[in-house]
């Protein structure tokens, strides 16, 4: 390499002779090593950002696996939220909502519960309405029965017993559905002395 230069008063031309390689060798060296650090940094960023890829996929194949739970009808799992990032406030969030979906399962199942207890209370009172419908009118054929066997046997206290004995069932039946007027309730005493 050949450098020139004149003196201040230009009568001299003064020339500089340098070998190339003395001058491009560091420089050489010097673009060397900067590649040489630029790989390795370019190295280190794939490295770091595969770290952190794997990390984030770890944490959201888990997101996944849970929603999927969820979707199966598993309301029990909850996500275990470490961050604050945006995957920690979508773990967050899907545990809010996954507790909301178990607080409305639990009303809805209570309120299953409640109409189906009710409905067995309206079914009982009906069988007990029915029943009470039955049991006395059953009793008054039976009696009726026995009372017309006794008249054609020729035994009339046997009857009048029958009789008396349907009147105070008549009577203890209405008596659990109204007040009964003094009149009624010594009919009933006469007829239960008769009895007795």
């Amino acid at each position: 390499y050949v450098s020139s230069a004149q003196s201040r008063n230009k009568k001299w031309e003064i020339f500089s002779f340098v070998d190339y390689n003395s001058l491009t060798i560091p420089s050489k060296t010097l673009l060397c090593m900067i590649m040489g650090m630029g790989f390795l940094a370019l190295l280190l960023a794939v490295l770091i950002s595969n770290i952190i890829f794997r990390e984030l996929d770890k944490r959201l194949q888990e997101l996944v696996k849970l929603t999927n739970a969820v979707g199966q009808g598993n309301f029990k799992t909850k996500i275990d939220v470490t961050s604050q990032d945006e995957i920690g406030v979508l773990g967050r969030q899907f545990n809010l909502m996954q507790g909301k979906i178990e607080n409305l399962l639990e009303v809805v199942r209570e309120k299953e519960k409640q109409r189906s207890e009710a409905e067995i209370q309206r079914m009982e009172f009906h069988y007990n309405a029915l029943q009470a419908q039955l049991n006395p009118h059953f009793l008054y054929n039976a009696l009726e029965s026995i009372n017309s066997l006794a008249k054609m046997s020729g035994q009339q206290k046997i009857s009048d017993i029958i009789c008396t004995l349907g009147r105070l069932l008549r009577v203890a039946v209405d008596k659990e559905k109204k007040l009964v007027p003094l009149r009624k309730e010594v009919e009933f005493l006469k007829d239960y002395l008769t009895i007795y």
